[in-house]
């Protein structure tokens, strides 16, 4: 593909980046991802007035856009177009990465429009590229209906009490990230910055990304108020609920404290009438994945975060 025809989205026509928006949001709901339901229309805005990077293929075959946060780019690739998906996707992609700014050091990015095997191929051939990685991540989910109680976890003995994540100030709760996923395979899809990653959880609890569900979200605290445990939910749809941020502090593991939170909050989500709840692991994940196999979830769906850093810094 010609790379020479994509055109800057900024100035567009606003109704060819709404059917390209609107064809992306109804892709990422699809596959189980939690999008804002103004996401379209701040979009639009925000491609056309250049807060957003992007660029599309008139008149409405394909989108590739990027937003910027300090030395690290976040972008996305939809591909509408029938023919030749794969080919426009790494065209795209590779031209968001070609024409980032000096600074921007590190680009994740994700695809939607592609069959999962366009989807495979796309990886491999942006594999090509010199700093490029794949991160692999399965959807999986579980019927609500049959929870089975807790486990016989003695939180008051182990000193610990369950609280709302309202009552504990975001900092420690981004802390309690930092601490859990620290050395893991997921830690390089936290925030690069504890105030950033601080910023996400406030808005993960403020209902930014999808009405949040208090009553199926707890922390554990310890009896000086120091978080060690945590569940954090949001509604994905009237029936699905989506599991947003679950973790543990490493000192704290393998007293089935992770196992605790996720059925009391499948019990909750079942008291507040969902049928089912989702979450996202990456495949590498594997001690999350045998605990999620546990409790009953199943991978329905997969997606890949194309992950491209400079070599090295451009001076």
């Amino acid at each position: 593909m010609d790379a020479t025809a994509l055109v800057p989205t900024r100035g567009a026509p606003a109704e060819q980046l709404l059917e390209l928006l609107g064809l992306t949001r109804r892709e990422l709901l699809h596959r189980g991802e939690l999008v804002p339901p103004h996401w379209v229309d701040d979009g639009v805005e925000d491609l056309r007035s250049g807060r957003l990077v992007g660029w599309y293929v008139p008149p409405a075959r394909a989108l590739a856009f990027y937003s910027r946060r300090a030395h690290r780019a976040y972008g996305h690739v939809h591909v509408a177009d029938p023919t030749d998906r794969r080919a426009w996707a790494v065209t795209l992609l590779s031209s968001l990465a070609d024409q980032l700014p000096p600074e921007i050091l590190r680009l994740d990015a994700g695809v939607t429009g592609l069959e999962e095997a366009e989807e495979e191929a796309f990886g491999r051939a942006m594999m090509s590229r010199p700093g490029s990685e794949l991160v692999r991540r399965f959807a999986m989910s579980v019927g609500v209906a049959d929870a089975p109680a807790p486990p016989n976890v003695d939180l008051p003995a182990a000193g610990l009490t369950p609280v709302s994540p309202a009552s504990v100030a975001i900092e420690l709760l981004q802390q309690l990230d930092a601490r859990g996923f620290r050395g893991s395979v997921d830690a390089s899809l936290l925030a690069d910055t504890p105030a950033e990653n601080a910023r996400l959880l406030a808005e993960l609890i403020g209902g930014t990304y999808g009405r949040f569900l208090a009553e199926a979200s707890r922390v554990l605290v310890t009896g000086e108020g120091t978080p060690i445990a945590a569940i954090l939910c949001a509604e994905q749809s009237s029936q699905t609920a989506i599991v947003l941020d679950a973790v543990v502090d490493p000192a704290w593991r393998r007293r089935g404290l992770g196992l605790y939170l996720f059925r009391w909050s499948l019990r909750a989500l079942r008291a507040l009438g969902y049928g089912s709840a989702q979450l996202w692991v990456t495949e590498a994940n594997a001690p999350a994945r045998a605990l999620y196999d546990q409790l009953g979830f199943r991978p329905w769906t997969r997606s890949i975060i194309y992950r491209w850093r400079r070599e090295a810094p451009v001076t």
